[in-house]
């Protein structure tokens, strides 16, 4: 039987989204009959407000977010690429040209 791990509200605690072990989302919405009138597979990051309308009441600006990746792990953080990505590019703008003249050449 596959496992489904349940992402919560970070507020009041209600289960908001499954995750499958292979890292897909699962959002189901059940009415009052069977089957069910709502059923996502997600496969990314999510941001999400809770489906719990008396948190979204005192809380109308709060966003769930999951993420598809984790943030950090070793893995991830020891590789160059990923830290040569990171790095803002340099704005040309704000960057000293440096010309060299030598003495006789014309240009």
């Amino acid at each position: 039987m596959k496992k489904v791990t349940f992402y919560k509200c970070s507020l009041c605690g209600k289960k908001l989204i499954g995750r499958k072990p292979n890292g897909i989302f699962v959002f189901v919405f059940a009415g009052q009959n069977p089957p069910p009138i709502v059923c996502l597979e997600i496969f990314g990051s999510i941001k999400m407000k809770c489906i719990r309308r008396s948190c979204r009441k005192k809380n109308s600006n709060h966003w769930n977010v999951f993420n598809f990746f984790p943030e950090e792990s070793s893995a991830i953080a020891e590789n160059p690429i990923r830290e040569n990505l990171n790095k803002k590019p340099a704005n040309p703008a704000k960057q000293e040209i440096t010309i060299i003249e030598k003495k006789g050449d014309t240009v």
